[in-house]
């Protein structure tokens, strides 16, 4: 069974201020799917943009790559954000070790 068929993609905007990282996230509805793993941005500077930067540069690879889906498992206070993106929570909120999580799915 092949599990990623890209190597992973890794964004930062400046040094220490935002990473993001994604890659092929497996089928969905007989359909690529990519997946973003690790959004972190700097507390003071949060609420300025670069959350969305980051993912625009994630959508972007993954329209280069043929999905049609894009998903990630955020904790429960990072929803919000990814609702404003037009992400949908997927399934219950499940304990983990950084959780409470959800899978959050986006059409692109």
């Amino acid at each position: 069974m092949l599990l990623m068929s890209s190597p992973t993609t890794f964004w930062c905007v400046e040094k220490d201020l935002g990473v993001l990282s994604g890659h092929f996230g497996g089928m969905i509805d007989n359909e690529r799917s990519y997946r973003t793993r690790g959004l972190w941005v700097a507390p003071n500077e949060r609420r300025i943009g670069i959350g969305n930067l980051l993912m625009d540069a994630a959508t972007t690879q993954a329209r280069l790559e043929g999905c049609k889906y894009i998903w990630t498992f955020p904790r429960k206070p990072a929803m919000p954000f990814y609702e404003s993106l037009g992400f949908q929570r997927v399934g219950p909120w499940a304990a983990g070790e950084f959780g409470p999580n959800c899978y959050a799915l986006k059409t692109i």
